[in-house]
């Protein structure tokens, strides 16, 4: 297994233990059902809410676009940000694989820190289906 050695302010060696890939991909996996899941049931309880009954076809392509294509996009970088900073760096599907976000120095990742890696998600792992994190 690979490791990586932090050495704290302090001269002290820890080595962490790296995730493998596949725990990896099973965290982020689930992290994308769970938010799946909960996108479909605001879709389900706001469903009359959002169908409207408006006949101007164009805005609401437009409209539609929003909520089934950005919407689920901007509600996993926020649901990602949000639970890895309030957890102390850790996602549902992070958690139940029993993962963890640490910086290379051994210090606690600081918000700056989990808005950089969300930021960084949308190319890494959106743009392009994943292929450099894996």
């Amino acid at each position: 297994m690979r490791s990586i050695t932090v050495r704290t302010n302090q001269n002290v060696n820890i080595d962490y233990e790296l995730a493998p890939t596949m725990s990896r991909v099973a965290a982020f996996a689930l992290d994308i059902l769970f938010v799946l899941a909960c996108y479909l049931i605001f879709i389900l309880l706001f469903r009359d809410l959002i169908s409207g009954s408006t006949y101007d076809w164009e805005s609401r392509a437009r409209y539609n676009m929003v909520i089934y294509g950005f919407l689920p996009l901007f509600l996993f970088l926020i649901y990602y940000f949000l639970s890895e900073m309030l957890s102390r760096g850790q996602t549902i599907g992070k958690r139940v694989s029993g993962l963890r976000v640490v910086r290379t120095d051994g210090k606690e990742p600081t918000p700056g820190d989990f808005l950089m890696r969300t930021f960084l998600l949308l190319p890494d792992a959106f743009f392009s289906l994943g292929i450099p994190a894996v």
